[in-house]
């Protein structure tokens, strides 16, 4: 388990041309079509207004900031970009686990092994984007409450924002159980709720190391993504599209590679691959 976290962007170097073709229009239509979580300055504009009440804004703004989900009017096109999103996970996923499991370095043959994962891919991600949503309904709603008995703005906003985030951090630790979902799926056969009780007893094993690598994974993305439109907010787009890139990228091939691991797979990549771990 010592490689678990070194490994896998060691893969994604490897092979980073490869992953990115697959994983590039999706990712660009979302960075273009996703809600703007980049603009920090939501809160700061708050703060600057003296008449300000926390819950006035609360499931207009505050919500929507904090969602995955584009109430603007580019809703479809943002629909669109989820769908191409699922088609690219589905791809990677087996393109990564031919390669790993067969030693097969190509796109020949992803295509069917791609188009049979895509509905499942589909209903997993729609499911994980769903409970996401619960997640950060529980959040907003705890903060408008507690808008009711706190008149202070800056801790109002202080309490909404340490709540999301919590929020967020538990999401990310409860969706690590099921991470090798899919990938059981490819390899056992099984049906989604097999599937995802399968991912659960074997990442249950691992569960604080697999916890931990996504959680600081995600810790540190989303610090970039919201921060670092502050200094170049005339690329907020492409800040967004590499954001989404890089999670296409890194979790089908985490998965995978844990999976390979928990199940004792010798990875026949990592013949060729000289950038295997001793």
């Amino acid at each position: 388990m010592k490689n678990i976290r070194e490994t896998t962007p060691i893969y994604i170097f490897s092979n980073f041309l490869k992953l990115v073709l697959l994983a590039i229009l999706p990712a660009v239509a979302l960075g273009f079509t996703s809600v703007d979580h980049s603009n920090v300055t939501l809160f700061l504009r708050y703060l600057s207004n003296p008449n300000f009440v926390l819950r006035d804004y609360l499931y207009i703004e505050v919500l929507n900031y904090f969602s995955f989900f584009n109430f603007s009017e580019r809703w479809w096109l943002f629909l669109i970009a989820s769908a191409l999103a699922c088609v690219s996970l589905s791809f990677i996923l087996a393109n990564v686990q031919r390669h790993m499991r067969l030693g097969v370095d190509n796109f020949s043959g992803t295509y069917k092994f791609g188009v049979r994962l895509l509905p499942s891919c589909a209903l997993f991600v729609v499911i994980a984007v769903l409970s996401h949503q619960i997640f950060t309904l529980i959040a907003t709603g705890l903060a408008y409450l507690v808008s009711y008995f706190v008149v202070d703005s800056v801790i109002n906003l202080t309490i909404t924002v340490v709540l999301q985030i919590v929020a967020k951090l538990a999401y990310v630790m409860l969706a690590s159980l099921f991470l090798c979902t899919l990938p059981a799926i490819q390899c056992e056969g099984f049906r989604l709720n097999m599937a995802a009780n399968y991912s659960i007893k074997i990442v249950s094993k691992y569960y604080y190391k697999v916890a931990f690598t996504l959680t600081y994974v995600y810790l540190f993305t989303t610090v970039v993504y919201y921060v670092l439109p502050i200094y170049l907010d005339g690329l907020k787009e492409v800040i967004s599209s590499l954001y989404f890139l890089m999670w296409i990228i890194y979790l089908p091939t985490y998965a995978e590679r844990i999976y390979a691991l928990f199940e004792d797979v010798e990875r026949k990549d990592l013949k060729k691959n000289i950038w295997r771990s001793r």
